[in-house]
């Protein structure tokens, strides 16, 4: 094992996850789309659905926050060197927290996903009990 296969690991696991978390964002979207109610031209959606709504839209929110953090900061990065004349094949330092503010966005992502998850799930609880 060496950093270069490990991070490739990395990238591979963490952009998979990216995938999936907004797929999962989408279908709670989906089923809470499900469950709200129509009155004439007036739509509800009930208030125990509510914060798993704002919290799938977070997610969502610092999903694309990661992508666009990350073209800022790469590209700032790459330009400044560009400038300086620094060559294509030339390795060069980059400030090592440079991928921090992705990082946290990714971590968030999945953490707002997850409660969003669990607000849904308490609430489908509820309606299978009112069923059964």
């Amino acid at each position: 094992m060496n950093l270069e296969k490990a991070r490739e690991f990395y990238y591979f696991y963490t952009g998979k996850t990216s995938d999936v978390a907004r797929q999962l964002s989408f279908a709670a979207i989906a089923i809470i789309w499900l469950f709200s109610k129509r009155d004439g031209v007036e739509f509800y959606i009930a208030s125990d659905l509510l914060l798993s709504l704002k919290l799938v839209v977070l997610a969502l929110v610092f999903d694309l926050l990661q992508y666009i953090i990350g073209s800022f900061l790469w590209g700032l990065c790459q330009r400044s060197y560009e400038k300086q004349g620094v060559g294509e094949e030339i390795n060069f330092e980059v400030f090592k927290y440079i991928n921090w503010p992705t990082i946290c966005c990714f971590w968030l992502k999945v953490i707002l996903l997850a409660l969003s998850y669990v607000s849904l799930f308490i609430f489908l609880q509820g309606v299978v009990k009112g069923v059964l």
